[in-house]
């Protein structure tokens, strides 16, 4: 009951006014607050301010799809598109299901300058490798080990049961384990 004594003391207006001196800058220090200041600064059309907050969150280690999305947006506003590519790519990276960063991204790639054209050899990529851009780098670990899981379970089998089934399975799944480990 000691805490009860101590705030009998103490005014009500007195406390009133000690909560509403607080600094609102404080509550915005969180990650999410700035987020939010800095989307408030990009609706504002201050997109240097914004910049400057999207970048401090990056600088403090923070990673996420929107935060890239959204500084693609800023330097494509801003005509540099070279960067605005690189944002919407690194926000695909994260978010490879993301609509609205592929679409900007697209978009983007035809009001660059030097805009050479997709080559057969990116076509071919694109076409035969689809998985790359349509996972997660979490999602391809559970991939990547389901498959090595499958890999030694057919190995396993083929030494206690030599069949042509499990030769021709392990084979398959050291070819994909040898393509996708050798992928950066």
């Amino acid at each position: 009951m000691v805490g009860i004594k101590l705030m009998s003391g103490i005014k009500p207006w007195i406390l009133m006014m000690l909560v509403c001196l607080i600094p609102a800058g404080v509550f915005a220090e969180t990650p999410q607050g700035l987020f939010d200041q800095a989307n408030q600064a990009y609706y504002k059309n201050q997109l240097k301010t914004a910049e400057e907050i999207y970048r401090k969150l990056i600088g403090e280690g923070i990673v996420n799809g929107d935060l890239y999305y959204n500084l693609g947006n800023i330097k494509y506003r801003q005509g540099e598109y070279g960067s605005a590519i690189l944002n919407f790519e690194k926000a695909l990276r994260l978010q490879p299901r993301d609509a609205d960063a592929r679409a900007n991204l697209k978009f983007t790639e035809k009001k660059r300058i030097d805009n050479l054209g997709e080559t057969f050899f990116m076509s071919f990529l694109k076409i035969f490798f689809f998985w790359h851009s349509w996972f997660t780098l979490g999602e391809m670990i559970v991939i990547f080990a389901v498959f090595s899981g499958c890999l030694w379970l057919l190995t396993g089998l083929n030494l206690l049961f030599p069949r042509d089934f499990f030769r021709w399975g392990t084979a398959v799944f050291l070819v994909i384990g040898g393509w996708y480990s050798s992928r950066k």
